[in-house]
């Protein structure tokens, strides 16, 4: 691969990041009569698949800070797609729970993903083989690692 050929990668590369960036800052109804961030609804979603996770929990699931969920976490119960118990084994133990809107909010998420696959599998991958999609595959999880470190470092 020549130099101009690495250059051309990493534009590309660029340039989808930025567009998917700028997809996932876009706020979406789901289906429930008001939009939701990315945040808001891939919070929900781990809510829906952990019923009764705690906001520590949450939190590290979400890489943010308990303080920074819990702002969250209030939006998204005024909102009326999540509630707050105090679990019965703690009384310093809040447990999250989606509501039903949250349970329709994360169903249609669910779907849209499915469909934007679809997509993805007529657009992108039809004409890859299984073997040059694992290497595809490999090769992204690779970058993300960097990313991780790149991060890390602070640079």
């Amino acid at each position: 691969m020549s130099i101009q050929d690495n250059i051309e990668l990493s534009w590309a590369f660029e340039k989808a990041f930025h567009k998917y960036a700028a997809y996932e800052s876009q706020p979406r109804d789901f289906g429930i009569g008001f939009p939701l961030t990315q945040n808001e609804i891939h919070t929900i979603v781990l809510v829906c698949e952990n019923e009764g996770i705690s906001l520590g929990e949450l939190a590290k699931a979400r890489a943010v800070t308990k303080g920074a969920m819990s702002q969250l976490v209030s939006k998204l119960v005024a909102k009326g797609l999540l509630i707050k118990e105090t679990a019965a084994h703690s009384a310093s133990y809040v447990a999250l729970r989606p509501t039903e809107l949250g349970r329709k909010a994360n169903e249609n998420h669910s779907r849209a993903h499915a469909a934007m696959g679809a997509t993805i599998d007529q657009v992108l991958l039809a004409d890859m083989t299984t073997e040059e999609i694992r290497r595809f595959t490999k090769k992204f999880n690779q970058f993300s690692e960097l990313l991780d470190k790149e991060v890390e470092e602070g640079t």
